[in-house]
């Protein structure tokens, strides 16, 4: 007999981040992206991040915390210049408003008018750049 732990493991969504190898090759050209990035839209938001920091993560592009820290994964350098644009708006957003409401979508629209376009084309690279598992799991790689 199987036990609850097994039978619930094999559910959840494989997921690899990227290599550390390439994380470590591209988190100074991540970098740069980003800060180049903050520099050009921060001032028309009237806001400027405390820290800006590249992640090897897996599931997320960006995150902004309540400190006023913005946190991009590295795999931001493997995206086309709109979107990367995008991200950095988004996160940028969210440390005026720390959460997905109207408003919040408004202050992104005031920058990227097109953001929903760009977030189904985010969607969509993610699907063309991710791989499956044996089991028939889907992973970034």
């Amino acid at each position: 007999m199987r036990s609850w732990f097994f039978t619930v493991r094999k559910r959840v969504v494989r997921r690899r981040p990227p290599p550390r190898a390439f994380y470590l090759s591209q988190k100074a050209h991540a970098r740069g992206v980003a800060h180049s990035l903050v520099v050009k839209y921060a001032p028309r938001y009237g806001v400027l991040p405390k820290r800006i920091a590249i992640r090897n993560t897996v599931s997320r592009w960006g995150s902004a915390s309540s400190l006023g820290n913005i946190n991009f994964s590295v795999r931001i350098v493997l995206l086309p210049p709109e979107l990367q644009g995008y991200i950095v708006v988004h996160e940028l957003c969210h440390l005026l408003e720390h959460n997905h409401s109207e408003r919040f979508w408004a202050l992104v629209a005031r920058e990227v008018p097109k953001h929903r376009i760009l977030r189904r084309r985010l969607r969509e690279w993610e699907r063309q750049n991710t791989k499956e598992d044996s089991a028939g799991k889907r992973y970034r790689e």
